[in-house]
């Protein structure tokens, strides 16, 4: 099936050629394989130039934000997209930091629905060693009947904390709330903050922050950079495509922007 594919598809990301398969597989078992004549060939021509030229907003997503910020923007929301897109931004900034001698920085901006537990998502993506991780609530979100569960809870559902450890004097933060209905950010931050405690691989310099809405992040992580010309900043936007949606306002971004056209 390889061979039905271009050299390059207009989305990037390993995972989007799989993608890319599945859908040239759907065609071949609606209307057969090109034929091997001239016919064919042009045929195939066409399947390679629309796969060049497709794009998809907010999945795998880079936004120039300003000469020192990218955006990069995936609204992954399960554990295997949230992995993909990963690692399309670990090629991305690998790209960034060796085609320029600015000092790279690397944030996180979250968010995800309180209907599923975010732990196993954001182990994901402690991984990508961050230099700032702000957790940030869309401009909107669909209503839901499900109660919040506090970070505890989370930890315990997914089999993080034990009763024992739950009591240890380095998680007391857990119990800590400014209220008695935290907002979700602040109980992502949580956990992130407990990934933090028990990772070995522990950052003491990462800024963590649950305070700023979408616009107020994305100014936020502009204005670190500000100044320096010897700095830049690579911005990883995931776990929702609410979230996806907002950071697109909060840059301006409009759906004549995207190239191509329906016929």
């Amino acid at each position: 099936l390889q061979s039905y594919l271009p050299e390059k598809i207009g989305m990037p990301g390993s995972h989007q050629r799989h993608n890319a398969l599945l859908a040239v597989e759907m065609v071949r078992h609606l209307l057969g394989p090109p034929p091997t004549d001239t016919d064919g060939a042009e045929l195939l021509s066409k399947w390679h130039g629309a796969l060049e030229s497709v794009s998809w907003p907010a999945r795998c997503q880079t936004i120039k934000f300003s000469e020192s910020m990218t955006v990069l923007v995936d609204g992954a929301h399960t554990e295997q997209s949230i992995q993909a897109g990963l690692e399309w931004f670990e090629m991305a900034v690998s790209s960034a930091s060796s085609s320029s001698n600015k000092q790279v920085s690397r944030a996180l901006v979250f968010f995800c629905s309180h209907e599923k537990n975010p732990v196993k998502l954001l182990e994901i993506l402690y991984a990508g060693a961050f230099d700032v991780v702000l957790f940030c609530r869309p401009n909107s979100e669909r209503p839901s009947p499900i109660a919040k569960k506090t970070a505890k809870e989370l930890l315990q559902a997914c089999g993080r904390l034990s009763s024992d450890s739950a009591n240890a004097a380095n998680l007391s933060f857990l119990d800590q709330s400014s209220s008695e209905n935290p907002a979700w950010e602040a109980t992502l931050k949580q956990l992130w903050e407990y990934l933090s405690v028990t990772n070995k691989k522990l950052n003491s310099q990462q800024v963590v922050s649950s305070s700023f809405d979408v616009n107020q992040a994305l100014q936020y992580l502009q204005q670190q950079v500000d100044g320096n010309s010897n700095a830049a900043v690579e911005v990883f936007a995931t776990g929702s495509l609410y979230l996806a949606g907002s950071v697109l306002d909060a840059v301006k971004w409009a759906e004549n922007d995207a190239p191509g056209c329906l016929e």
